[in-house]
C-alpha cells in the first residue's frame, strides 16, 4: 500500500511532462528581422522615438480603470504622470503606426476586471484592427486564457524561478501545468531565468525581457523558439554583438 501511495506522486508527475512536452502554441507571427522590440514605451514622445529609430514592435505597460473604463499606460498605481498627463490606451494606439507590433504587459489583469478590460479590448480591435498585431501579457492564467478563447495573442508571464530546491521545483512542475491546454501564444521570460534555463521551454514560443547586453542578444537570436527579445537599447542596430 505504502508503494502505491508513493508511485502516485512520480506518475501524475510523468503525465504532466508528457502532456507539457506535447503542448504546442499557435500564433506568433514575428519574422526575424523584426525580433528586438524596444521596452517600456508608456508615452507618445518614446513610441514616436523609438519608431524613428527603427523599432517595428514596442512594449508598453497597461493597467484597466474601471471608472475610465480604458487602460491606463502606467508601469505602477499611482499612475505614472508625464508633464502633466496620464495616458490612456486608446490615445496610444491612436498615436501608433498601424502596422507596428505590440506587447502590452496587462499589470493588472484580475479575474474582476476581465469582463470590463476584454470588451474593452474587443472595442479596440474594432477601430485599430490589434488581434494580428497585438500580444496580451498577464500573469493570472484563467482570465489570460479568455482573452486567448476571444482570438487575443497572449503571453504567460513565467515568474523567476525561487532558489530553494524545492520550491525551484514546484515552481516548475505548476508552470507546466498551467501551459498544457492553455491556448496561450507564448511564453513571457525573465532573461536572467532564460539565460539558465533556456533548453526548458525550446519546444514553446518564447518572449524575452529585458536584455540589452548585445552579446546575450546574439546568443538568443540563435535559438529558434525565442521569437522577441525586448530591450532597452535606443536602436535594434545597437543590439548587434560585432
Amino acid at each position: 500500500m505504502l508503494i502505491c501511495i508513493a508511485l502516485v506522486p512520480g506518475f501524475t508527475l510523468a503525465i504532466i511532462e508528457i502532456l507539457f512536452l506535447k503542448t504546442e502554441f499557435a500564433g506568433v507571427d514575428v519574422p526575424a528581422e523584426k525580433i528586438i522590440w524596444s521596452h517600456r514605451n508608456n508615452t507618445i514622445d518614446l513610441i514616436q522615438k523609438t519608431q524613428s529609430a527603427g523599432f517595428q514592435g514596442i512594449e508598453f505597460d497597461a493597467r484597466f480603470d474601471d471608472q475610465l473604463n480604458d487602460f491606463v499606460i502606467s508601469h505602477d498605481y499611482p499612475y505614472e504622470v508625464f508633464n502633466g498627463k496620464t495616458f490612456t490606451l486608446t490615445e496610444i494606439l491612436a498615436a501608433i503606426h498601424p502596422q507596428t507590433l505590440l506587447w502590452m504587459d496587462f499589470k493588472n489583469l484580475s479575474s474582476s476586471n476581465l469582463k470590463k478590460s476584454l470588451q474593452k479590448l474587443l472595442e479596440l480591435h474594432q477601430k485599430f484592427s490589434l488581434k494580428p498585431r497585438l500580444y496580451v501579457e498577464g500573469a493570472h492564467v484563467n482570465p489570460l486564457k479568455e482573452f486567448s478563447h476571444n482570438g487575443f495573442k497572449t503571453l504567460f508571464t513565467v515568474q523567476d524561478r525561487p532558489s530553494s530546491f524545492l520550491r525551484g521545483l514546484r515552481h516548475d512542475w505548476t508552470l507546466k501545468w498551467q501551459v498544457i491546454n492553455s491556448g496561450f501564444t507564448a511564453l513571457a521570460v525573465n532573461h536572467r531565468y532564460m539565460s539558465s534555463n533556456i533548453k526548458t521551454f525550446s519546444h514553446l514560443p518564447t518572449f524575452v525581457y529585458t536584455e540589452n547586453n548585445p552579446q546575450e542578444i546574439e546568443r538568443f537570436r540563435s535559438y529558434p523558439h525565442i521569437k522577441v527579445i525586448l530591450t532597452d537599447l535606443p536602436s535594434p542596430e545597437l543590439s548587434k554583438a560585432y
